[in-house]
């Protein structure tokens, strides 16, 4: 079965072009990637449920099950290794990608996993590391935080903030060299490299690279509405995230779920923020990186047009994404060299 439909997302190189010719998806003058758009329509025509039509344990089955269908086949690198790290109130997984057989201590990026506080482990992000420890020649520690329900907020930021305490005391340990560490995540996991960025002790990151980020979950951005249906992160689905790792209104406003809302950005270490044009969070970024602009810190932003949340799950079937992930890798390895 899964087999089968790796083949269906993966057409004939022409079909997926045929069909964006044909009907082409454009929104606020973005067009939509051919390979996402034809992506998007073998969904529909499956009538697959939402990963908010059930539990958070369910959602977590339907996600392994989605990726492993549209998941590039993780690329090999030098070395991989399970560790066990100190969390907030007791021992965290993490996943260690060394890129090639170098001499320690070298370049490192710690990294936290999207989900929306829910869902997303090391395995569902394991793909992404590995290209990102190949393309930036360093090394990537991978996190595997609490999840919602049961552990809400702050419980994930909680768990950043020690995990990056941890690496500072121990980055001999994990062949880091302290001086050339950055922080980086993706949607939930940006939000938390964030958070370590403005509030993590002893030392800030080199630099930090947010994908995706989520920044301001009080906010109401034009995005919002423009892509709150049809493209994978629904506002439906934003609201349940919420629902199940911060139901107290006031926890929105939280500078630990929301760091545009962080009163002091000065200081802040340089930073590339990688956002998607059909993204329901693609204003909240751009704003974010204008934010850190303002500051006088330095910052790149690249918006992807034809992307969408998530594409990191995707890098099998979605070229561009990974092209993307690549760019960013680039500037991880430029600003740590």
């Amino acid at each position: 079965m899964v087999a089968v439909a790796r083949r269906a997302l993966r057409p004939p190189i022409g079909l997926p072009a045929l069909l964006h010719r044909a009907r082409p998806i454009v929104v606020d003058g973005q067009r939509l990637d051919p390979q996402v758009q034809w992506m998007l329509t073998l969904q529909k025509l499956t009538l697959r449920p939402g990963l908010d039509s059930g539990s958070p344990a369910r959602a977590r089955r339907l996600m392994a099950i989605d990726q492993s269908m549209v998941d590039a086949p993780p690329p090999e690198v030098h070395e991989v290794r399970d560790l066990t790290i100190d969390g907030a109130e007791g021992p965290l997984a993490a996943r260690l990608y060394r890129p090639v057989d170098a001499p320690a201590p070298g370049p490192g990026v710690l990294y936290f996993h999207g989900g929306g506080f829910v869902i997303g482990d090391l395995e569902t992000h394991d793909t992404a590391c590995r290209i990102l420890a190949l393309e930036s020649g360093a090394a990537v520690l991978a996190v595997d935080y609490r999840l919602a329900p049961e552990h809400p907020f702050p419980a994930a930021a909680e768990d950043a903030l020690a995990a990056w305490g941890w690496l500072l005391e121990n980055a001999g340990a994990v062949g880091f060299d302290p001086e050339r560490v950055a922080v980086a995540g993706d949607s939930a996991g940006a939000t938390l490299a964030a958070v370590v960025a403005h509030l993590g002790a002893g030392r800030r990151p080199r630099f930090q690279l947010l994908i995706y980020p989520s920044v301001d979950r009080g906010g109401d951005w034009p995005s919002k509405a423009l892509f709150g249906e049809g493209f994978v992160l629904t506002s439906a689905l934003v609201r349940w995230f919420m629902g199940h790792y911060a139901s107290d209104p006031a926890s929105l406003l939280d500078p630990r779920l929301s760091p545009l809302r962080f009163e002091d950005f000065d200081g802040q270490p340089p930073a590339h923020v990688l956002t998607a044009g059909f993204d329901v969070l693609r204003d909240e970024g751009a704003a974010y990186a204008a934010r850190l602009r303002e500051a006088g810190v330095p910052v790149s932003h690249e918006l992807a047009e034809g992307l969408f949340h998530g594409f990191l799950q995707t890098l099998g079937v979605v070229d561009e994404g990974r092209r993307a992930l690549e760019r960013a890798a680039a500037q991880v390895r430029d600003a740590l060299a």
